[in-house]
C-alpha cells in the first residue's frame, strides 16, 4: 500500500496488510529488511499499513486502516496517536516547516508538528465531499495554509467528490512530498 524513502538514499521503508518492513542496501549490494515489532495491543487484528511517511531523524510515520499515526525508529514503535475516525489514506511531509498533514476517510486534513505529533490544525473538507459549496472556515484554512508557505500554489477546494481524488487533490495543492 505504500513506500517511504527514508533520508539516505539507500533506505526505505514498506507498508501494507499486516507488515512495515524497514529495508536497507548495504555495501555490496547486499539487500536486508526487518520487519516492524508490534505491540501486542496492535497484534489481534493486526493493522492495515494504507500509508507511510519519513520524517528527519530516521523516524517513520504509518497511516493504519483505523486511522492510527504510528511513529516508528526503524522497526521499534515509539508512539502512536489517533489521528482520524477511518482510514488515514494520506501522508505529506513538508520538512522545511517541520509539518505533516494527514488526510483521512472522515474528511478530515490533519497538520502535525514533527517534535510532538501534536495536531497544529485541522481542515475538515467532508462538506466538500458531501456536495456542499459551503467554504471551509477561516482559521482551519490558515492552519492548513500556514504549514505549506513553500507552496507557490493556493489550498482549493477539490473538485471531485470521491474521498481519496479529493484528498490527493488537496495534497497536490499543497505542492509538498506525498508518500
Amino acid at each position: 500500500h505504500g513506500v517511504g524513502g527514508k533520508s539516505a538514499d539507500s533506505s526505505m521503508v514498506t507498508a501494507g496488510v499486516a507488515h512495515l518492513r524497514f529495508w536497507t542496501l548495504r555495501d555490496g549490494g547486499v539487500l536486508s529488511n526487518r520487519r516492524a515489532s508490534l505491540p501486542p495491543a496492535l497484534q489481534d487484528p493486526p493493522p492495515t499499513f494504507v500509508c507511510v511517511a519519513c520524517l528527519e531523524n530516521e523516524l517513520c510515520v504509518a497511516g493504519t486502516d483505523a486511522g492510527l499515526l504510528l511513529v516508528w525508529a526503524g522497526p521499534v514503535l515509539v508512539r502512536q496517536v489517533a489521528a482520524h475516525d477511518g482510514p488515514a489514506f494520506a501522508l505529506a511531509v513538508n520538512q522545511a516547516e517541520r509539518a505533516l498533514l494527514s488526510a483521512g476517510a472522515d474528511g478530515v486534513l490533519r497538520l502535525w508538528g514533527f517534535d510532538s505529533l501534536q495536531a497544529r490544525g485541522s481542515l475538515d473538507i467532508a462538506h466538500v465531499l458531501a456536495g456542499s459549496t459551503a467554504e471551509p472556515r477561516a482559521g482551519e484554512r490558515k492552519a492548513i495554509e500556514s504549514a505549506i508557505t513553500a507552496s507557490t500554489k493556493p489550498l482549493k477546494r477539490p473538485t471531485s467528490t470521491t474521498p481519496s481524488a479529493a484528498i490527493a487533490s488537496v495534497i497536490e495543492c499543497a505542492s509538498v512530498n506525498a508518500v
